[in-house]
């Protein structure tokens, strides 16, 4: 398992684990969790120390990961559905 220290300070870090999407959250120096998801800012109710034992033994941890490189979306094809309707 990879060595971390926890952090003087509030640290971003990206969690890679198996097939999942890279995770981003925020490691507290008492080894709490935070992420904003579904636009709202989250405490993990699980220590990063438990996180590591359970969910993340076998993963990746970036600290300081640059931002992500999000991929432009498609814009829908609504002319075709207009088509495929009349």
């Amino acid at each position: 398992m990879q060595e971390i220290e926890l952090p003087a300070i509030p640290t971003p870090i990206r969690v890679h684990s198996g097939d999942m999407p890279p995770f981003d959250c925020t490691l507290h120096p008492d080894g709490s969790l935070t992420a904003v998801l579904g636009g709202e800012l989250r405490r993990n109710a699980m220590s990063f120390a438990a996180m590591r034992e359970r969910n993340w033994a076998d993963a990746h941890i970036e600290l300081n990961p640059p931002p992500l490189i999000e991929e432009p979306t498609p814009e829908p094809a609504v002319e075709a559905v207009q088509d495929a309707l009349v």
